[in-house]
């Protein structure tokens, strides 16, 4: 080769391939930084397009989340939008007051799931409250509602009918004028009462509200619950009803009435070697005349049953005329035995007569719910917590979404599944907050990867927190 014709030195050809070599090494080094960062880009969109894919699946699987509870949360609405429209109806409230006391009477729903008290159960409890409660036309029937509410619930699982939770309710609070702790100690009285005789909370309830009418003329409304059940417990044990026992017991509340008993008494009592003391009587208490009665009877009995039977027949249709009763409770007075009573019995004659507190009344109701109650009650529970959340999501309050039911119900499925399918942020990512386990898991078994599941969730998590931050059109 030449220069100018000229041969090429040595040194000339060294200095050329030196600068061939340079260049050809700079386009190895630059090709090679190319296939670097080709690889690499190659790698990125391969693990974007992993990370994408159970991304999609991942968004899919919360907005069929959304979508397979939209159905579950209109059945709800519904079934809530009865609850206020009868609220409505008995208390003659607006919508907005009726949702609010429904959000109210959820709240306790929630709080007493244990109880197995449903939300059923609770709106019937305020409902007979609104229509049988003398409390509703009171000035504290808006502080006391959700209390009464509970209380007619909650005893209500102890077997006690709502009429006699009101019927003693209106009577101590009502006629007697005593406030809520008052007549809420009357009603824990009754259920130890029950607890300690061995009687069921309904037969005893029961039977107070029949009978108290009896012993109103007790001024002390203490030493009336005390009476009332004292007589209602004997005279089950004698086999005989109060009314039967009440009828003699109360013609000696006078002292002219006791006169005039008197004479027909001890006519009969003096013929068979026995005296009745009429003043004696009228001095006493319900409770102890008719013990008083009954040993005077018990006194002359033996000889009546010596007397053969005609003359015994005779004696006791003369007693029973005497004392205003019947031959069967005069039969009941002269085989009754004071060894006969019950501890709880001693204990309220001397006037020791205690009550349930709030945490054992509840403690029992708790013991005598099924497990399908608690079951039904949990259920109630996470409906309301659905009521709750997927509304607000969607920028509504369960109040608004229902009085929207009333106006255009037909709409309500596809409303909500359309919201459903674009719910707020916040909704989303609780619902990712509680799939975090369960959502990977049910991935990884449809043959998909958990971990990436996860990691995408964690990515739409970012997402959201940069739409919160991205501005418009960004």
């Amino acid at each position: 080769m030449t220069k100018k014709g000229k041969p090429i030195t040595a040194a000339e050809t060294a200095k050329l391939q030196d600068a061939l070599g340079k260049k050809r090494a700079a386009e190895i080094k630059k090709g090679m930084a190319a296939e670097k960062a080709a690889a690499a880009g190659a790698g990125r969109e391969k693990r974007g397009a992993g990370l994408g894919a159970d991304f999609e699946m991942a968004q899919e699987q919360i907005l069929k989340f959304g979508e397979k509870n939209a159905p579950a949360l209109a059945a709800t609405l519904k079934k809530y939008e009865r609850f206020t429209t009868e609220i409505q109806k008995l208390s003659a409230v607006s919508a907005r007051g009726a949702g609010q006391m429904t959000q109210d009477l959820q709240t306790l729903q929630r709080r007493n799931t244990e109880l197995g008290i449903t939300m059923e159960t609770t709106m019937q409890s305020v409902q007979h409250a609104m229509t049988n409660y003398y409390g509703v036309v009171t000035t504290g029937w808006k502080k006391d509602y959700v209390a009464v509410t509970k209380q007619i619930a909650v005893y209500g699982k102890l077997g006690v009918s709502m009429t006699d939770v009101t019927g003693m309710m209106n009577l101590f609070g009502g006629s007697l004028g005593k406030g809520r702790a008052e007549v809420t100690k009357t009603a824990q009285i009754l259920n130890k009462f029950a607890q300690t005789t061995g009687q069921s909370y309904a037969q005893v309830w029961s039977d107070f509200n029949q009978n108290v009418g009896q012993f109103m003329t007790v001024m002390d409304s203490k030493d009336m619950q005390r009476q009332t059940l004292l007589m209602t417990t004997r005279a089950r044990r004698m086999g005989v009803s109060v009314n039967q026992m009440m009828g003699s017991l109360q013609q000696f509340e006078t002292l002219e009435g006791a006169q005039q008993a008197a004479g027909k008494i001890n006519a009969v009592m003096g013929s068979l070697g026995g005296s009745f003391d009429a003043v004696k009587a009228a001095g006493m208490d319900f409770t102890e005349r008719q013990q008083y009665i009954s040993k005077t009877i018990q006194s002359v009995y033996g000889r009546i049953e010596q007397s053969g039977p005609r003359a015994g027949r005779a004696y006791i249709g003369a007693l029973a005329d005497a004392f205003g009763m019947d031959a069967r409770t005069i039969k009941a007075m002269a085989t009754a035995r004071p060894g006969a009573a019950l501890p709880a019995e001693i204990m309220a004659g001397r006037g020791l007569i205690g009550g349930l507190t709030t945490a054992q009344t509840e403690t029992a109701a708790k013991e005598a719910a099924t497990w399908e109650q608690r079951t039904n009650a949990m259920k109630d529970a996470r409906e309301a917590f659905l009521l709750e959340v997927v509304p607000k999501s969607l920028g509504l309050s369960s109040t608004e979404i229902i009085n929207q039911i009333k106006m255009s119900a037909g709409k309500l499925d596809a409303l909500l599944i359309n919201g459903g399918a674009n719910l707020g942020d916040n909704v989303a990512k609780r619902m990712i907050a509680g799939l975090e386990k369960g959502l990977p898991e049910a991935i990884e078994k449809a043959g998909g990867s958990a971990s990436k599941a996860r990691e995408a969730m964690g990515a739409f998590g970012e997402f959201l927190d940069f739409r919160k931050t991205e501005k418009p059109g960004g």
